[in-house]
């Protein structure tokens, strides 16, 4: 019977830690009765306000919030799940040493006896194992969150779009350890039981032990309730002062109090007021600090900031922001503009840093190494057209990337107007350079598609022929198998059978590299659309861009070419006149 609760014990235990990431899509909040702070007889209006007062807040939190779960919030939910299964191990390990124990009642064999003591011992120490992981990790988590504490105190979070640079290859070779550490997220606000007239009850135990201790956190948890709110009331004649508290579980850490005053009949009044100083405590949207950084310095006193379209002639030593979106755009005169939009939120405090372009013009050329006749356009203003007498599009650039973009006249075969993207970086914007793009005009969505169907194709094609080859070697391994141990005499049909699985085996390879190639040729036109890189033209690029551009039009005509057009144009002149057909008087 001992044996059955243990199990049931340890389903439970199971159970609950299965369950103990629920909080994963929603933040559970709920309110407690109010108390009164003074020990005295109280008349019914007070005793109700003990009750509508939480209700009346929990009405004015309950349009929809998200919370911002902070870093403390999940180190304390993944130590919540640790203890749970810590607990739950530990009683399969008193399970295990009670079998252990008990064989020695069971087993008259000696022999027997010691085989599975041996094997009891295994199961014991495969679970202290897991216990001492899960000490490990629990000391893991402690010290990843006091790192990143310390990380976060020591500096401030940098913030910038400016001269952004990627590379891929940085740190490939560094061996990663996976954190134990969940990521913060943003969670939807619930009231408890989906109803603000519902508050909840706790037991007459969490008088003796508080809301901040380890029986009530319990009681939190298996309520599967991530926020309590709970106040305390004083009350004089007809006013009333309130004082409330946000406690979040698990953790049972208090994250805010605050004091209201008011009159009985307005405790309407007083609900919304907590509710505006409270809810920042509930979203954690609480206020981040902003800095700025302006280089050069020297241009520091002379530029000025605009943040969500509020203007300072002057850049702030530090803007205090509600934590969230904002768009915050640095100017200067004669530099270019530098504007961010950013989500300002898991930090207290940051740096923006605002490396501020001096404005340049520089009047570029730009031609394709084999012209076709079409418009160029840089930055979406138009750039000029290549034709037969003209194979440059002159653009002005600003110091910063370009992206450019040609349309051919022509239609290809799809029907489509065919084109292509070009990127002209800062390096090469020099006064009067002459820039050359190795691109393409196609239709890339036609060209994307046809590239795709092969690929299809070519799959269907190797998917197909790979049932004959298992088939075919299949056969030949049994047949193989067979001659060699007698039960088979047919040679031939062991021939037969390996000329089978050679020719499928052929098709699949040919199948195979047909799709490989097929889908390095999609995979190309896939990244057909990305924009050509520009780069300066040499004299070779230039004098082949010429005769590409000649041959769009055809060759001057000669004198004897002119000479016969003027007299076929007399003749038929004369065969007007013959015909009586009116001409121009």
């Amino acid at each position: 019977m001992t044996s059955t609760k243990q199990k049931l014990l340890i389903c439970l235990f199971s159970i609950v830690f299965a369950f103990s990431n629920l909080f994963a899509e929603d933040w559970v909040l709920s309110a407690k009765k109010f108390e009164f702070s003074q020990n005295k007889k109280r008349d019914v209006s007070e005793e109700e306000l003990s009750t509508l007062l939480p209700q009346l807040l929990l009405e004015q939190i309950s349009e929809g919030l998200i919370r911002n779960t902070s870093n403390k919030e999940m180190m304390d939910r993944t130590l919540e799940s640790y203890l749970v299964e810590r607990q739950s191990l530990f009683l399969q390990l008193s399970n295990d040493y009670k079998k252990r124990d008990a064989l020695v009642f069971t087993t008259d064999n000696k022999k027997k006896l010691d085989k599975a003591i041996r094997k009891q011992q295994e199961k014991i120490r495969e679970t202290e194992i897991k216990i001492e992981e899960n000490l490990n990790k629990t000391e893991q988590l402690r010290a990843e969150y006091n790192k990143l504490v310390e990380n976060q105190n020591d500096k401030q979070e940098v913030e910038t779009d400016f001269n952004l640079f990627f590379n891929p290859l940085t740190n490939i070779f560094v061996k990663k350890t996976e954190s134990l550490l969940p990521e913060t997220r943003e969670e939807k606000i619930v009231l408890y039981k989906n109803d603000p007239s519902e508050l909840y009850k706790p037991e007459d135990s969490y008088k003796r032990n508080g809301l901040e201790s380890r029986v009530f956190e319990k009681s939190m948890v298996s309520e599967k309730i991530n926020g309590l709110i709970d106040g305390f009331l004083t009350v004089y004649g007809d006013y009333f002062s309130v004082t409330c508290s946000l406690y979040v579980y698990p953790g049972r850490e208090r994250l805010g109090t605050i004091t209201e005053v008011g009159k009985i009949r307005n405790c309407g009044t007083v609900a919304a007021n907590l509710s505006s100083y409270l809810c920042p405590l509930i979203t954690n949207h609480l206020p981040v600090e902003v800095y700025f950084e302006v280089k050069p310095e020297e241009i520091a006193g002379n530029a000025h900031v605009t943040v969500d379209g509020i203007y300072y002639d002057k850049v702030p030593e530090k803007l205090v922001l509600d934590a969230g979106k904002h768009t915050v755009k640095v100017e200067c005169k004669d530099y270019y503009s530098r504007m961010i939009s950013y989500e300002f939120s898991g930090s207290e405090k940051f740096l923006i840093q605002a490396d501020m372009i001096k404005e340049s013009k520089a009047d570029l050329s730009v031609t394709m190494t084999k012209p076709v006749e079409g418009k160029i356009y840089a930055d979406g203003k138009f750039a000029g057209e290549v034709l037969s007498d003209r194979y440059f599009g002159k653009f002005t650039a600003g110091g910063e990337p370009v992206i450019g973009h040609f349309t051919a006249l022509k239609k290809d075969k799809s029907g489509e107007k065919a084109s292509f993207f070009y990127y002209v970086p800062e390096n090469l914007q020099v006064n009067d350079n002459v820039l050359a793009v190795n691109g393409k005009a196609i239709d890339h969505e036609a060209y994307i598609e046809k590239r795709r169907i092969w690929t299809y194709r070519a799959y269907t094609l190797l998917v197909l022929s790979m049932p004959f080859t298992f088939y075919y070697t299949g056969q030949y391994t049994s047949a193989a198998y067979a001659y060699n141990n007698k039960s088979m005499s047919d040679l031939n049909e062991v021939y037969r059978l390996q000329n089978a699985k050679n020719a499928w085996l052929g098709v699949t390879a040919v199948c195979t590299g047909f799709f490989i190639i097929e889908l390095i040729r999609y995979l190309k036109a896939a990244n057909s659309v990305l924009p050509v890189n520009a780069h300066k033209a040499s004299g070779r690029e230039l004098r082949k861009a010429e005769e590409w551009a000649s041959r769009m039009s055809p060759p001057p005509k000669t004198n004897q070419e002119e000479e016969k057009t003027v007299v076929s144009e007399s003749e038929i002149k004369d065969v007007e006149i013959e015909n009586n057909i009116p001409g121009d008087k």
